[in-house]
């Protein structure tokens, strides 16, 4: 096979209060080992969604967390997950 696949980016709009106000938020403050597809695997049942703790922390990949900072994960998943269109 030869050839490069790209894929387009989709574009999240921005939760709002009014979309905050439907979610309960869970707090983890980030410590060594941590890892945002452990924490979606843990909250979400599957390492596969790690993005979205990412999106809603605005932090992009896990070295963007530092030791000590608290993490937001926002629950319950199906209610996330349908704000973000997964």
């Amino acid at each position: 096979m030869t050839g490069v696949t790209q894929y387009a980016t989709r574009i999240m709009r921005k939760l709002n209060k009014a979309d905050r106000a439907h979610l309960s938020i869970a707090e983890k403050q980030w410590s060594i080992g941590d890892r945002l597809y452990k924490l979606a695997a843990e909250y979400y049942g599957s390492p596969q969604y790690w993005w979205v703790i990412a999106r809603f922390n605005n932090k992009p990949t896990d070295a963007h967390f530092n030791l000590g900072d608290m993490v937001y994960i926002p629950l319950p998943r199906e209610t996330i997950f349908d704000m973000y269109g997964v």
